[in-house]
């Protein structure tokens, strides 16, 4: 990440994804410490969305900061196409030590591609 993105005052990193505040910053935050990692300075580790703007939680957007809903639910509701149920993250390292490697990929990606929606119908990005 440190080599992808130079730090500067007109471009401030934004951090989008589904309960990105409670799994994937914090996950990141602890493998840095289990690793001895000192992670770059603008990744908002050890935060919450609500105090930082460069924080967007499609799932503390929509359900509010201490509920819970699921990507898929979300979807539904917005009429956004929902994942299949061959994988979900549970059985990600299942697929990784087989192998499966392109379906991972492919995974994440069909991810990706749903919080970008559901992102875009949130801040109304979509609306004429």
């Amino acid at each position: 990440m440190i080599e992808c993105y130079r730090p500067s005052s007109d471009i401030t990193p934004h951090f989008i994804g589904h309960n990105i505040e409670n799994f994937d910053l914090r996950f990141i935050y602890q493998r840095a410490i289990v690793l001895g990692v000192k992670p770059p300075a603008f990744l908002p580790l050890n935060s919450k969305s609500y105090n930082n703007m460069y924080i967007f939680d499609t799932m503390t957007e929509w359900a509010g900061k201490r509920n819970y809903v699921s990507l898929n639910e979300i979807c539904l509701s917005l009429g956004i196409q929902p994942k299949g149920d061959e994988i979900d993250g549970s059985k990600v390292w299942d697929f990784v030590r087989d192998g499966k490697l392109k379906q991972v990929a492919d995974y994440c990606a069909d991810d990706v591609e749903k919080v970008r929606a559901i992102y875009k119908r949130i801040t109304f990005q979509d609306v004429a």
